[in-house]
């Protein structure tokens, strides 16, 4: 499995972010890099 991993401070709450995220229906509109996404988003154990 490939990952991406970066950091990055962004003054919004952690659940604005999320919901950017993982509004993958919309991703393509903001992102160049990852134009699509598909299958299953979910939160990592511990960050």
């Amino acid at each position: 499995m490939k990952q991406i991993i970066t950091e990055q401070f962004i003054e919004a709450s952690p659940e604005k972010v999320w919901s950017i995220l993982t509004n993958t229906t919309a991703n393509g509109e903001w992102n160049p890099f990852i134009i699509k996404m598909e299958g299953s988003i979910k939160k990592a154990g511990h960050l």
